[in-house]
């Protein structure tokens, strides 16, 4: 294994740590009562701890909870889910996620959402996207994040991944199963297009969340020439820089479209800091897919 592919097996476990870590920060449990908006189920409440989110907080409850030295106790709700589910979690494993740490930010991500599947109790079938598609049914949402790790270490990541054996798959479900997939914008047009109409058709809950580098789309400068290498092809582009970024535009904007035109709600992220800053966007997308009740671009 080359050093690179040592410093992406260490850097997966920590992302994929971290990510675990932040999920783990909503708290679930066993009574019932509707919290609106979440999906979840609203239980009781348990004093506030420094590592919860303070949208859980229920101020009226604090108000009424003054110690005797005038300081107001802080409360937090807990929470659980009603049903168990089985979701289908894609990630992509090709090179082009490997380049500018987005499968690192996939790895952080997709973490998060297995440790949520976990803690309602769900199962999940992990899909590894690549030159094929690897299927791993019915696993525990801790099981698939090793599984991730063990792939990701043992090196040689392919070269592309195709949507199209996404969209096999899904012509192959027997029941619907909201479906999840972590990629980038690596694709042909077409194919995206191939996969949404057979989740329309069939009836799949799908959201996308689409690892992007700020270069992917940003020019490093406003004009001149750049050489960028095509990691999937194996060939190095040299154009003039407006040029090449116009195409991506182009590109990225049809894929855009297509998503919005087909209703499938997707999510872009930019980064490690970004989903920490936007991590309750991505929980939230996560149990709109499971609920079956989608929403439009978050």
């Amino acid at each position: 294994m080359s050093s690179s592919s040592n410093d992406l097996c260490r850097e997966s476990k920590i992302y994929a740590k971290l990510g675990r870590a932040q999920s783990s920060s909503l708290d679930l449990g066993i009574h019932r009562s509707r919290l609106a908006g979440l999906g979840l189920e609203y239980a009781d409440f348990r004093e506030y701890q420094p590592d919860d989110d303070v949208r859980y907080v229920d101020w009226r409850l604090s108000a009424r909870s003054v110690d005797i030295y005038g300081e107001m106790k802080l409360f937090t709700k807990v929470f659980f889910s009603e049903r168990r589910c089985e979701e289908v979690v894609v990630l992509d494993l090709s090179e082009s996620m490997a380049s500018y740490g987005k499968l690192l930010t996939a790895i952080y991500a997709v973490s998060m959402i297995l440790e949520l599947a976990h803690r309602l109790g769900d199962t999940v079938t992990l899909v590894l996207l690549g030159d094929r598609a690897r299927i791993f049914p019915r696993m525990s949402p801790r099981e698939a994040i090793g599984r991730i790790i063990d792939t990701v270490c043992r090196g040689s990541l392919p070269k592309r991944s195709y949507l199209h054996h996404l969209a096999e798959l899904l012509k192959k479900m027997k029941r619907s199963k909201p479906v999840m997939v972590f990629t980038d914008y690596g694709h042909e047009v077409e194919e995206l297009v191939e996969l949404l109409t057979v989740a329309r058709t069939r009836f799949v809950p799908l959201a996308m969340v689409l690892a992007i580098h700020r270069w992917e789309v940003e020019p490093p400068m406003d004009r001149g020439f750049v050489a960028l290498m095509d990691l999937e092809q194996g060939f190095e582009i040299l154009d003039d820089v407006v040029e090449i970024y116009e195409a991506i535009a182009k590109h990225v904007s049809m894929f855009r479209a297509y998503m919005e035109s087909f209703g499938v709600p997707y999510l872009e992220l930019r980064g490690l800091e970004h989903v920490r800053s936007t991590w309750f966007r991505l929980l939230d997308l996560f149990v709109r897919i499971r609920q079956g009740t989608p929403s439009p671009r978050i």
